[in-house]
């Protein structure tokens, strides 16, 4: 099947094995999460900076971002959502263009990226016993125990 993302970075064939359902379309993993980003950074747009924007020049600036200047399109909804919470001012919609440089957004995001990683990292490891093979554990109380006032301290 095709992938229904004009911007496919992969051919443009999908099979429903590796594909995800989305909008009555048959995307990659990949292109469904850079549409869906894309979609969610109009809407924050217009939602919390400018109601009035032109529409068509907002879709233009993502669109020169995210696929001209090849800048992914999570770090992009991290610096506008970023932008409204530090209250920085945009005035039109070729303002993302300039809070994606802002070095400080860069650095936050970089940080943010570093964290995630490392929980994972830690996660996958606390998960996994000596020979590699995950774990998991089951507590269940005895029927002695089950009162809380044993528990709590007087």
């Amino acid at each position: 099947m095709k992938c229904g993302y004009k911007y496919c970075k992969f051919g443009g064939e999908v099979s429903k094995e590796e594909g995800v359902k989305y909008k009555n379309r048959w995307h990659h993993k990949e292109c469904a999460k850079e549409r869906k980003n894309k979609e969610k950074i109009r809407k924050i747009y217009l939602e919390k900076i400018d109601k009035y924007a032109n529409k068509a020049q907002l879709n233009k600036a993502i669109k020169q971002i995210i696929h001209d200047k090849k800048q992914n399109s999570s770090f992009v909804l991290f610096a506008l959502n970023y932008a409204i919470e530090n209250n920085i001012k945009l005035n039109n919609p070729f303002g993302l263009h300039w809070i994606i440089k802002d070095k400080n957004i860069i650095k936050t995001y970089k940080e943010k990226i570093l964290k995630k990683q490392e929980y994972e990292i830690i996660n996958k490891i606390l998960n996994q016993d000596e020979k590699g093979y995950e774990t998991s554990f089951k507590y269940k109380p005895s029927k002695k125990n089950r009162n809380w006032n044993k528990i709590l301290p007087e």
